[in-house]
């Protein structure tokens, strides 16, 4: 089932809502989660599902957002990449697992 949403604010929220709740960011080559203050490798996290946001006005609207999930950890959460000329190679590196993955999603 394929979701739209307007805003990055409403994906969240309903991503939540779907048990999604874990809020990761990437940290020297590691997904962390603000929830459980842990960090993670990403190799043991798949997409889930992925949606893309091209914002004209707003940077933060272009981005991506990652729903995933670890069997392992057992933990569901979401990860925001952003993307284009002001993105950060470092942060973003670890992302590149994720956006490789995500051309694999149907």
């Amino acid at each position: 089932m394929s979701k739209q949403y307007d805003s990055i604010r409403e994906a969240i929220k309903d991503l939540k809502k779907r048990g999604f709740v874990n809020d990761f960011c990437i940290d020297r080559n590691k997904l962390c989660s603000s929830r459980t203050e842990s960090k993670f490798n990403p190799d043991e996290f798949k997409i889930v599902e992925a949606y893309r946001f091209d914002g004209m006005a707003n940077n933060f609207e272009s981005s991506v957002i990652y729903a995933i999930e670890s069997a392992k950890h057992a933990l569901k959460g979401y990860l925001i990449s952003a993307y284009g000329m002001y993105t950060d190679y470092h942060t973003t590196l670890p992302a590149k697992k994720f956006e490789l993955e995500h051309q694999h999603v149907a």
